[in-house]
């Protein structure tokens, strides 16, 4: 279906309408959820369904069929802008119900419809059967002896009298003759010139006036003048603070004939202090017993701690306290090192085994064995000889480590003359077997 949404608005323009929820949470059409305004800082344009202007005040619109059935409440809206916004007035409001296909509206006909049913369903009721609140049937509370008061109450026009007693009232707050003018009236009388329920004059002084004569003329009782009544409060105070002092005197006097040591406080004890002697004593006479106990406790403690079996001690973390013994701890740093050494052991000996018969070897060398060995490795024969510029030669090319690779053989490297770095002066060549080198001379 289409255009469930309609509103009327003479002489409105561009309107919109949103969707709200029993809850008032209002329908946001991206998210298909109802949520409170403003979520997520969204506004109006979040929530705004488009409506199409019909004509003659009619805008139509399509209501979402992804709102879930319920109770809703379409507000149709005037946008004053370019885009809705939060501050676009409401126009118009209909309430309905979506069940997912259909929006059906709540018509004043269809109330009319409900209250004519239930006035028909009441009037069929049958008296009898009617109960109060409490559940109490109103057939058997209405009996012959309350009727009978019913009927003395429409006898006595009590219509009538309500509006006779509201006319008094009204009487009573006329501005005229009522309560608030006799008020003003009463404040403006004269004192002097008031009179008692009985005539009499109400000015009169009882300080000065015997008080049979109040008995005998029936004197009105109104407070008389300020002055009177300072004088008669000035006599009898003055008589109070002279009895009030002597009583004070009097006491003055008894009090200092007191004995301190039988003074109490108001508690009955005695309010002076005992000697010190006397309260240390008596101090030490209620603590002596209660330090020989606790003395005694803890004595009983230390022998019942100094019988803990050590082993059995805790911390307060539930581990035993108690250190190993140095016989299991070295047990267990064995068992823990002694795979490791004898790795070690066998390393060493294998490397014995390699390097012992190398060893003995250079140790059966001679002095001419040597000699030989050398003189095949550098090309001198016994009894060879050398000028001294080719030894100088050598050295100066050795001393400033002229070397390159051989061309074609980069196992050999030649060491060149300084002076030119190119002449060779001699080839040395590693050997893959041994630690020397041989050396080849070249001028």
């Amino acid at each position: 279906m289409s255009n469930e949404i309609r509103a009327y608005q003479s002489g409105a323009t561009n309107l919109y309408s949103v969707i709200r929820n029993a809850a008032g949470q209002v329908w946001y059409p991206t998210g298909e959820v109802f949520e409170a305004w403003g979520t997520a800082a969204r506004t109006a344009d979040d929530y705004a369904i488009a409506l199409v202007d019909k004509s003659g005040g009619m805008f139509v619109g399509d209501f979402d069929v992804n709102v879930p059935a319920g109770d809703c409440i379409l507000v149709t809206h005037q946008q004053e802008g370019v885009d809705p916004e939060d501050t676009d007035p409401a126009i118009y409001k209909e309430d309905g119900y979506w069940d997912e296909t259909t929006w059906s509206t709540r018509k004043l006909e269809t109330i009319e419809t409900t209250i004519e049913t239930i006035a028909g369903d009441v009037a069929g009721l049958d008296g009898a059967a009617m109960v109060g609140t409490n559940g109490a049937a109103l057939a058997s509370a209405y009996t012959a002896t309350r009727a009978g008061y019913l009927d003395e109450l429409a006898a006595a026009n009590i219509p009538t009298d309500v509006d006779t007693l509201k006319t008094y009232c009204d009487k009573i707050d006329d501005s005229t003759d009522g309560l608030t003018a006799i008020k003003a009236e009463v404040e403006g009388l004269a004192g002097a010139a008031m009179r008692g329920t009985n005539g009499a004059i109400t000015s009169l002084d009882p300080i000065t006036t015997d008080k049979d004569s109040y008995k005998a003329t029936g004197f009105n009782t109104v407070i008389p003048d300020a002055a009177g009544i300072a004088a008669g409060l000035h006599t009898t105070t003055n008589n109070l603070i002279g009895v009030v002092g002597g009583i004070v005197t009097t006491i003055a006097v008894d009090v200092a004939g007191l004995d301190g040591a039988a003074m109490r406080g108001t508690n009955n004890a005695n309010t002076v202090v005992p000697d010190v002697a006397g309260t240390a004593a008596a101090l030490h006479a209620i603590t002596d017993g209660k330090i020989d106990a606790v003395r005694t406790d803890v004595t009983i403690i230390a022998a019942d701690v100094a019988g803990l079996d050590g082993a059995a001690m805790r911390g307060t973390n539930g581990a035993n306290t108690v250190v190993p013994d140095v016989a299991g701890t070295a047990a267990a740093l064995h068992a823990t090192t002694n795979g490791k050494i004898d790795t070690l052991s066998g390393s060493v000996t294998s490397l014995h085994t390699v390097t012992d018969g190398k060893i003995d070897g250079l140790n059966d060398l001679s002095a001419a064995e040597v000699v030989t060995a050398l003189m095949a490795d550098t090309g001198f024969t016994q009894g060879g000889t050398m000028t001294f510029q080719t030894l100088q030669n050598i050295l100066a090319a050795w001393i400033a480590g002229k070397w390159r690779s051989k061309a074609g053989n980069a196992s050999i490297k030649e060491l060149l003359d300084p002076d030119d770095d190119d002449t060779v002066i001699l080839e040395m060549t590693l050997s893959t077997t041994t630690p020397y080198r041989s050396i080849t001379v070249k001028i």
